[in-house]
């Protein structure tokens, strides 16, 4: 522990260069509510009330310009939370260092916005023999550094029903960042890094 050269800054997602596009908003009217249709069908009900009671399901279509022919749906299914930390005060060397035994959990579960369509839950399990798979997942960090990926990431995050931490430029370091999303932070468990 006390030995300065175990002890390393690790590095932050690498800029991505590709670009996603909002290509529509879909409404999808969806059925009226049980209590609602009865009512409906015996005409207790004026369209107005009708039109008040009734519910939209919004998806959004992007398209990502190394596959523009493939466009990627995401259905907004929930309100997620997301929280934007404030900055950190960096240590006497500049950003945040972390001992090296701990380097590995800066470096693994980061998703492109291109691999996020196929992330299942078991992605972020390390698997080890023993281990409650809870206790071994740790954050997901999500690389929205492309133009245009913060959107497609939050409406991911609303697909699958996850909260988030967003990292926007200026804010915290990648050690405090990924801290704040862990158990020991907020909980969250993911972590979307915008730059």
């Amino acid at each position: 522990m006390k030995d300065s050269s175990r002890w390393i800054v690790p590095e932050p997602p690498v800029h991505d260069i590709t670009t996603c596009h909002l290509k529509s908003i879909k409404l999808r009217k969806l059925p009226l509510d049980i209590k609602y249709a009865g009512q409906a069908a015996s005409g207790d009900m004026d369209a107005l009330e009708i039109e008040n009671e009734t519910e939209y399901r919004a998806s959004l279509e992007f398209t990502l310009d190394n596959s523009p022919s493939q466009p990627v749906v995401y259905k907004l299914l929930t309100n997620p939370v997301f929280v934007t930390p404030p900055p950190c005060r960096p240590g006497p060397k500049g950003p945040h260092e972390v001992h090296m035994r701990e380097l590995p959990r800066y470096q693994k579960n980061i998703w492109s916005i291109e691999q996020l369509k196929e992330h299942t839950r078991e992605d972020e399990f390390s698997g080890e023999p023993g281990k409650d798979a809870e206790a071994t997942a740790d954050v997901m960090i999500v690389n929205a550094t492309g133009k245009g990926a913060e959107v497609l990431a939050r409406a991911w995050c609303s697909e699958r029903g996850r909260n988030a931490i967003i990292r926007r430029p200026g804010g915290p370091c990648f050690v405090c960042a990924v801290r704040a999303a862990g158990k020991r932070g907020l909980g969250l468990g993911t972590l979307i890094w915008v730059g």
